[in-house]
């Protein structure tokens, strides 16, 4: 083996080094690419004050996911669109629950308790026969 053997090897060697650790960088800060995935669904109950002073007690289901730090909110109201219609409508109403919560947990931003914690949240309610999606600007009856 040359001295230059040596060489060019070290050099292929660098080179591909380098170029996996700056694939590696690169595909964690691609974030977008990560899709939101449920972390868990649960039951439980929430209770409102009224101006009243009247306590209103909502038995709800509330699914939790972990979303990308930099995702759309548009991205967000898809995806609870579709866990809604896929699995979280009708576990809701096998367990006579009358609202869901889909609550969204930016990655990166903590869920523990003290901490900031960025999140999201979508909700539907059933009232009647239909179920609508509250938000703050209008309704959606799906």
């Amino acid at each position: 083996m040359h001295s230059n053997d040596k060489t060019i090897y070290s050099g292929a060697f660098v080179l591909a080094a380098l170029s996996l650790v700056t694939l590696l960088w690169l595909f964690s800060q691609n974030e977008l690419a990560r899709q939101p995935h449920l972390i868990s669904v649960s039951s439980t109950d929430f209770l409102e004050t009224k101006i009243s002073g009247n306590n209103v007690v909502y038995s709800l289901l509330h699914a939790q996911v972990e979303a990308p730090a930099r995702a759309e909110i548009r991205d967000l109201i898809k995806y609870a669109e579709n866990i809604f219609a896929a699995k979280l409508r009708s576990d809701a109403e096998a367990q006579s629950k009358t609202m869901i919560w889909i609550t969204f947990h930016y990655a990166g931003t903590g869920r523990h308790p003290g901490k900031s914690t960025k999140t999201y949240r979508e909700i539907y309610v059933f009232e009647g026969t239909n179920w609508r999606r509250v938000t703050n600007k209008n309704e959606t009856f799906v």
